[in-house]
């Protein structure tokens, strides 16, 4: 089938969401089209605008394998995904400008910074004034946008996984050129909300459970390893491009030191420097060394 240049933005969705204004965006105009699949019994505001309802309580991951299970024309019909976290603010014309950019720019897997506010895990993600875009080896679980030729790769993935701890040690391996098709977008910065391990980690102890076990999965059984997340080039704002590590870590640190006030969701200071410049510098990209190079 041939897949329309249209994106289907697809989020887990529960009582305590930050997520109102896609909902309620009108379809008429939208480049994308909006699923939502509820892990409790959350129902949708009055005015609400979507194409694709789905109920499963389980986990992100094995929630959006389920989703795609009984929706299995979803998969079929767009060009991009944007599998996102319920806690995520974003106008509905970012999204807009975000696909936009995404396949302006070729990119099979990406995801937008964070805000400098927000709540993070890979000090990678915030946001780098300067930049439009910056390539990339981690694109992290919380907010990725995968090619449908990617989320097809990967899909068999989420089966089995409640947290999708380790998939972002794993779906790079996925691109075909992953130099030029990985990236972190900094011109269309989007807010993390809510504070990390907050929902999905207590219920799966709940139950006996925990991400580590998950991601143990995927180390035993896909040969997962672990990986920080490296810059190695980037497109600024006037656009120029940087090329070559310590050029990007230089500028990374720079920004981030000057910021590092509006870093308020976790401390950012000297130490946290010194490790980004460490990672930068030494941390293995993980790319296969059979990648196919354009």
């Amino acid at each position: 089938m041939k897949r329309d240049r249209r994106a289907l933005v697809l989020v887990r969705i529960g009582r305590s969401h930050s997520f109102s204004a896609l909902l309620v965006a009108p379809a008429s105009g939208r480049n994308w089209d909006l699923a939502v699949s509820h892990y409790d019994d959350t129902e949708l505001p009055d005015g609400a605008c979507v194409e694709w309802r789905h109920r499963y309580a389980g986990g992100k991951w094995d929630g959006i394998w389920h989703f795609f299970s009984a929706h299995p024309d979803a998969l079929d019909r767009y060009d991009y995904y944007w599998l996102v976290d319920d806690d995520i603010e974003a106008q509905p014309e970012l999204v807009e400008a975000l696909f936009d950019y995404v396949r302006t720019e070729g990119f099979e897997l990406a995801q937008p910074a964070l805000t400098p506010d927000s709540y993070y895990s890979h000090r990678i993600t915030l946001a780098c004034p300067g930049f439009r875009h910056r390539h990339t080896n981690v694109v992290e679980i919380m907010a990725p946008i995968l090619s449908a030729r990617i989320l097809h790769s990967v899909l068999p993935l989420f089966r089995y996984t409640r947290s999708g701890f380790g998939l972002d040690w794993m779906w790079q391996r996925f691109v075909t050129n992953p130099r030029k098709e990985i990236a972190i977008i900094d011109a269309f910065p989007v807010r993390h909300a809510r504070p990390l391990r907050k929902i999905l980690r207590p219920a799966m102890e709940a139950e006996g459970m925990t991400p580590e076990e998950d991601r143990a999965r995927l180390v035993r059984e896909y040969g997962a390893k672990r990986l920080h997340g490296v810059a190695f080039a980037g497109v600024t704002v006037v656009g120029r491009t940087l090329r070559g590590r310590l050029r990007m870590a230089l500028a990374l640190a720079v920004v981030h030191w000057r910021q590092r006030h509006q870093i308020d969701k976790r401390r950012w200071g000297m130490a946290e420097t010194s490790a980004l410049l460490y990672r930068q510098l030494f941390s293995p990209l993980g790319f296969s060394q059979h990648e196919r190079r354009g």
